[in-house]
């Protein structure tokens, strides 16, 4: 898979979720889009976690929004280029593996 770290299934959710945003988003905003799109219950502070992973990884960066509002700083993450190639890495393993599977002959 090249030089891009191997990730598992819920990164790679996370990536996918981020990556779905013009720019950047919120942690909150991340997780919302993963509840919607997975249809499961996942935990908020896992999303978190899993962001700050990514972002010791250099797939993410993050940085502080500050307004008078009552939330006084939002961190707002970001998809970086390694982020993009592990995706787009992971997404062609993915159908690769796929195209060689048996599943369609094989019984539940």
């Amino acid at each position: 898979m090249g030089q891009s770290p191997l990730l598992g299934g819920f990164e790679h959710f996370v990536l996918l979720a981020l990556s779905s945003f013009p720019k950047q988003a919120e942690g909150m905003e991340i997780y919302d889009r993963l509840v919607i799109t997975t249809g499961r219950d996942v935990s908020v502070p896992a999303v978190y976690v899993t962001l700050k992973r990514l972002e010791q990884r250099g797939l993410v960066s993050s940085a502080n929004r500050r307004d008078d509002g009552p939330r006084r700083s939002h961190k707002l993450f970001r998809l970086e280029p390694e982020g993009v190639k592990a995706v787009r890495e992971y997404r062609r393993a993915t159908e690769k593996l796929w195209g060689e599977s048996r599943l369609t002959e094989l019984r539940p």
